[in-house]
């Protein structure tokens, strides 16, 4: 059997996927930006201590070099700011806008040129959204934000868009429903729903309304079963929409929206998480980590999301190094791994982690050539040799250490097709048991 094609692959990430530290903020921070760079380093902006009944804001800013683990800092932002909305437009740029500081919203946008190391004033907002609104690119490249809090009017319905080519904000038509704290979710037909969230109808809602860009016209459509504020939302490949999470009255649940029915179904999470940081990572699952539930506060709890399977997977053996609340970060970077960082751990901290997600990925679709069998694949320990031995002692694969983690070996034995639990020996690292997937040859390549 050989595993040589580079289509349609299948990824385990088993409970051996692990935490380490990876040096710490300049700054102890929360409630801060976090964006992946297009050179794959990490800006964190900004930012607070709300600790000791009184707040300090940040204007300070420092890069994480995932080749060196090291934070740099580097230049600060003309205004200091917390809750602040981030985006990384095409042109390899950052927009920051919104937030908040002493005593009231900032409408004045920045953006970040990562060449230059400057910080440049743009567009000023039309309305004060705080921080607590949201955010999301849209696929022309423009920049959606709406919703939050303001001291003086409340609850904010108010919308616009950003136009990196004009850098000018444009006030669209505002939401049903005023709201902060709340879930943002670019649709399959290229609609924006916004669920839950903090509303000027009094506490937390269920209430969920969708915005045509082509027409600009907000639509209530079906609430979820349970109002939510802090919640998570993610498109699935199916179509729907999953928000999970939250501090809702029915701790440690999802609710899943299917637009072909306009209905809401409620499905148990492992374990509660609100103020979750929710991640899609790259062999499609939603990773979540730590955040709150109502037994025991903050939580190290670690669980996944697969959109296959429709289920959560708890990962027992992967607890977060340490527990985390509010205003942490968590980004994926281009090797796959997820850094953690900042965020309220009594008090505020600057510890940073990172979650390495381990797997063993084969092709699906494969071929029989040659007296021996080629295995090839994917392991997200890039740079990083490992040696995978079946359980009789025989080699199976070896990476090659290049950026990507991409390996290829011939072996002495062939592996019957399915799933396989095997050792990893991993450099630096130790043993590891690690899950295989084996496909054999097939003219379609699917999987058996």
């Amino acid at each position: 059997m050989t595993l040589i094609s580079s289509e349609g692959t299948e990824t385990r990430i088993p409970a051996t996927s692990s935490w380490s530290l990876t040096g710490s903020l300049n700054q102890a921070r929360q409630d801060f930006s976090a964006t992946l760079l297009q050179d794959g380093k990490v800006l964190v902006a900004a930012g607070a201590d709300h600790e000791f009944g009184g707040s300090i804001i940040y204007n300070s800013v420092e890069i994480y070099d995932p080749e060196t683990a090291r934070w740099t800092q580097v230049a600060d932002m003309n205004t200091g700011r917390y809750g602040a909305q981030a985006i990384l437009l095409t042109d390899g740029t950052v927009l920051v806008t919104a937030g908040a500081g002493h005593t009231h919203g900032i409408d004045v946008s920045e953006i970040y040129d990562p060449k230059t190391d400057a910080w440049t004033n743009t567009g000023v907002l039309n309305a004060q959204h705080g921080a607590t609104c949201a955010s999301i690119s849209l696929p022309d490249g423009r920049v959606l934000l709406a919703g939050g809090y303001d001291v003086a009017i409340g609850f904010v319905k108010a919308v616009e868009i950003y136009d990196p080519k004009s850098r000018v904000w444009e006030r669209i038509a505002d939401m049903n429903v005023g709201r902060n704290t709340f879930s943002m979710t670019l649709m399959g037909d290229g609609k924006v729903l916004v669920a839950g969230g903090n509303s000027d109808a009094g506490g937390k809602t269920n209430s969920v309304e969708e915005l045509d860009l082509e027409t600009g016209v907000w639509t209530p459509i079906a609430p979820m079963l349970h109002a939510r504020v802090r919640c998570s939302a993610f498109l699935l490949p199916s179509g729907h929409i999953m928000v999970a999470g939250g501090i809702t009255n029915l701790e440690g649940t999802a609710e899943f929206y299917n637009p072909e029915t306009g209905s809401w179904r409620v499905m148990s999470m492992q374990t509660g998480h609100a103020a979750t940081t929710a991640t899609r990572m790259k062999d499609g699952k939603i990773l979540f980590i730590g955040g709150a539930n109502d037994v025991i506060g903050p939580t190290r709890e670690v669980e996944l999301f697969d959109p296959e399977t429709g289920e959560f997977e708890p990962i027992e053996e992967t607890h977060v190094l340490y527990p985390r609340g509010l205003g942490v970060s968590a980004t994926q970077l281009q090797t796959g791994e997820i850094l953690v960082a900042g965020g309220q751990l009594e008090p505020v901290t600057d510890k940073a982690m990172l979650f390495t997600p381990f797997f063993i990925r084969t092709p699906k679709n494969g071929s029989t050539t040659g007296p021996r069998p080629i295995y090839s694949g994917l392991s997200l320990f890039a740079h990083t040799p490992v040696a995978v031995i079946d359980q009789y002692g025989e080699l199976i694969v070896a990476t090659v250490t290049d950026a990507q983690g991409q390996w290829s070996v011939s072996s002495a034995i062939d592996l019957q097709e399915g799933s396989h639990r095997i050792q990893a020996v991993i450099s630096g690292k130790g043993t590891m048991t690690v899950g295989f997937e084996a496909y054999g040859s097939t003219e379609t390549g699917s999987k058996n």
